[in-house]
């Protein structure tokens, strides 16, 4: 009599459990680390990809959103290989993507023990508040301030009722200008080393600064105030 159940293997969880440890095991524990996460290095990868480089850098960016590795030296070597029209646009659909699919795996598999052990916590009350009355308006407002954890915030909208759609298509449009504003500070980086501008990596960097205070400004044109607590 086998001790493993045989129920088990024929589990679509359980063989999605075991590929998401095995995505973590890759990235964490692999040879190649996260210590070559960085622009430079992921730019000498994307080149060595040749014809299948447009794949890779999307595979790569989906697999780091999934395993919640922040994506923005992906972002910036895209921008120092695709430039900056190519690097935003493969950026933005890989970043939804990977936002995507951390959210279905997160609704899938994690969403009802979260909500048994955390229901009470504050911040989940007030992001399925917030998802409940503003769906869309509310996607928007987290993705285009990066002051908001990108990968937090695709487990924390997994866990409440969103619609996939609502979810889907603010992300998309919410990401454009942070997404922008990370590929153009990698070609502006490029372009310091090389000594051709210098400016434009000061101006992208007081772009991303604005982006981050964009939620004081906003906020108040959302309904999830404190007053309905």
């Amino acid at each position: 009599m086998s001790f493993f159940p045989l129920k088990l293997l024929k589990s679509r969880r359980f063989w999605l459990t075991v590929s998401l440890v095995s995505l973590f095991w890759m990235v964490y524990f692999s040879p190649w680390k996260l210590q070559n996460l960085d622009p430079v290095s992921l730019t000498n990868s994307i080149e060595k990809w040749g014809n299948w480089a447009i794949f890779g850098y999307i595979l790569l960016y989906i697999l780091l959103t999934i395993v919640g590795v922040p994506a923005i030296p992906l972002t910036m070597a895209g921008g120092i290989f695709f430039g900056l029209g190519w690097g935003t646009f493969w950026s933005v659909i890989a970043a939804t993507l990977g936002a995507i699919a951390a959210f279905l795996m997160t609704r899938y598999l994690l969403q009802n023990w979260a909500l048994k052990t955390f229901s009470r916590h504050h911040a989940i009350k007030k992001f399925n508040r917030a998802t409940t009355q503003n769906p869309l308006k509310f996607v928007l407002f987290v993705r285009l301030a990066p002051i908001f954890p990108f990968n937090l915030c695709n487990f924390l909208f997994g866990l409440t009722p969103i619609q996939l759609k609502d979810y889907s298509f603010g992300t998309l449009l919410g990401i454009i200008p942070g997404t922008f504003t990370y590929t153009w500070l990698g070609v502006s980086g490029k372009r310091a080393i090389e000594g051709s501008d210098r400016f434009s990596i000061f101006l992208a960097l007081a772009i991303a600064t604005l982006l981050c205070l964009l939620p004081s400004v906003t906020r108040k044109r959302l309904h999830w105030n404190e007053e309905t607590e």
